[in-house]
C-alpha cells in the first residue's frame, strides 16, 4: 500500500484547521516525500501555505495530491479500498478508526464518481469531495 494515503484523508484537514497535527489525541504525522508532494501541490495552485487554500483553491489541491499519491486512477476514480486501509492503518483507536472510515467512505460513495481528471481545469469536479472529506475530519475530530 503507497505510504502516502494517510496524508490527504487526514493530515491536510488538520494542518489547515491548525489542529497541531491531532485527532483527538493521535498524532497525524507527514513523511518527507507526503510532504514533498504537498509542497509540489502549494506551488501547483499557487499559494506558499496552507491555510491561503481558499474555496477556489481546494478543488486543484486536492486534485494535484490525489493524482501526485496514486489515490486515484487516470479516469478520476478514487481507490477507496487504499484510503480505508491507510486510515485503519494510522490510529489503534478502533471508534475513531471507524468513524472516519465511514465519514470518508460515504464521502467517496457519494462524491467520487463524479471526479474528473481530465477536461476540468477549474478542478469543479474535486470540490464536492474536497469539502465532503473536509466535514468529515471535522465530525470525527471535533
Amino acid at each position: 500500500m503507497n505510504g502516502l494515503i494517510p496524508w490527504l484523508v487526514i493530515s491536510f484537514f488538520a494542518l489547515v484547521q491548525g489542529y497541531a497535527n491531532q485527532c483527538k489525541g493521535a498524532d497525524l504525522v507527514s513523511s518527507e516525500v507526503e510532504m514533498m508532494h504537498m509542497n509540489d501541490c502549494l506551488k501547483e495552485v499557487k499559494v506558499t501555505d496552507f491555510k491561503e487554500i481558499t474555496g477556489d483553491k481546494l478543488g486543484c489541491f486536492t486534485k494535484c495530491c490525489m493524482a501526485k499519491m496514486d489515490l486515484v486512477d487516470s479516469a478520476g476514480k478514487a481507490h477507496k479500498e487504499n484510503i480505508n486501509k491507510a486510515i485503519g492503518a494510522l490510529w489503534t483507536d478502533e471508534a475513531l478508526k471507524t468513524a472516519m472510515q465511514a465519514g470518508i467512505g460515504k464521502c467517496l460513495d457519494d462524491e467520487g464518481s463524479l471526479l474528473k481528471m481530465d477536461d476540468d481545469v477549474a478542478c469543479s469536479s474535486f470540490k464536492p469531495l474536497s469539502s465532503c472529506m473536509h466535514a468529515a475530519f471535522m465530525d470525527v475530530c471535533s
